[in-house]
């Protein structure tokens, strides 16, 4: 059985979070993910939220009890830069791909370009591209498509809340767009090309940021595989590293009374005043469906996540179910 000191010692000093990765090209998700497993000695490793191979920047990667809190970050906003080229179109919808329309030599105007970009802001319909993770009976897309086998995926409504882009050439253009999660960037450049009458497709990806996660924030991923020299363990991604606790702050948070601690750590229902809530502008009246509120200790320690039942409470007096529990509780 493999038990590595460097790996087991990390493991100790280190508490759950994430690390924020800067992806570089050329390198899968899943392939940042087995790095940061076999550098941090940590067993329980995820990303939230798949880039693709040719793309780089923003990967949150979480650590230990942080991979739990994954379902909260894969809806959120993201912010992407990038260049388009127009002409011809490919089968990834990037330079990836192999051409799949006849290449045209364009002259776009950006009066022309304006015109089509106010089509892709606000909540449009998508179609995802055929080399994507989307399902099609528990197969993922790109397996059948790169068996050549047809591939019918039906638009999904996402929303762009900016998108700006200028021609650095009469067939070329850069961007930066933020959109919802879920929101394909290749698809925008094809279906711009589709526009146009031209063809598009992406020649360069790179995320700027994915919730609440930057490039500030961010470790270069060829720092991450430097490997620890003599008795030294790799310890700089430790310094990037961001606690469980200071995960998801721009949510409600709950402080449960030490007389709760127990039910808690049980999953069993609590009822809390208002007055421990800490929530802008969260009330009965302004959320009727249940909702997600963060279960905090009296040492603002995260021990876990619970849903506020509404239905169930009255008054001042809040009912909450906790759903996920960490060792902390």
């Amino acid at each position: 059985m493999a038990d590595t000191k460097f790996g087991l010692t990390l493991k100790k000093l280190m508490p759950d979070g994430v690390v924020v990765i800067d992806k570089t090209r050329g390198v899968t998700s899943h392939d940042v993910v087995d790095r940061v497993r076999r550098i941090t000695g940590h067993t329980r490793v995820g990303h939230f939220g798949t880039l693709d191979p040719m793309a780089t920047g923003v990967l949150p990667v979480a650590l230990g009890g942080a991979t739990r809190l994954q379902q909260f970050y894969l809806g959120s906003r993201k912010v992407y830069s990038g260049t388009i080229r127009f002409g011809f179109s490919t089968s990834t919808y990037d330079s990836e791909g192999r051409p799949s329309s006849e290449e045209k030599i364009v002259s776009i105007l950006a009066k022309e370009l304006e015109e089509v970009r106010g089509q892709f802001v606000g909540p449009i319909q998508q179609t995802p591209p055929a080399f994507s993770a989307k399902k099609i009976r528990g197969v993922s897309s790109h397996r059948l498509a790169r068996k050549n086998q047809p591939v019918e995926l039906k638009p999904i409504q996402v929303e762009v809340y900016r998108f700006d882009l200028s021609l650095i050439s009469p067939g070329e253009a850069e961007f930066e767009v933020e959109c919802s999660g879920g929101t394909y960037v290749r698809s925008l450049a094809h279906e711009m090309g589709l526009k146009l009458g031209c063809g598009a497709h992406l020649t360069s990806l790179r995320r700027l940021a994915s919730g609440e996660f930057t490039l500030g924030q961010a470790l270069d991923f060829n720092l991450l595989t430097r490997e620890p020299e003599g008795d030294s363990p790799p310890v700089v991604w430790m310094s990037h590293m961001i606690p469980i606790n200071k995960l998801l702050s721009w949510m409600a948070s709950v402080y449960v009374p030490d007389e709760d601690l127990r039910r808690v750590k049980h999953g069993m229902t609590i009822r809390v005043e208002g007055k421990q809530i800490i929530a802008e502008g969260l009330t009965l009246t302004a959320s009727p469906a249940p909702c997600w509120v963060r279960l905090l200790n009296g040492a603002d320690d995260l021990i876990g996540m619970g849903r506020v039942d509404f239905s169930n409470s009255r008054d001042d007096l809040w009912e909450i179910k906790p759903k996920i529990v960490f060792s902390s509780a």
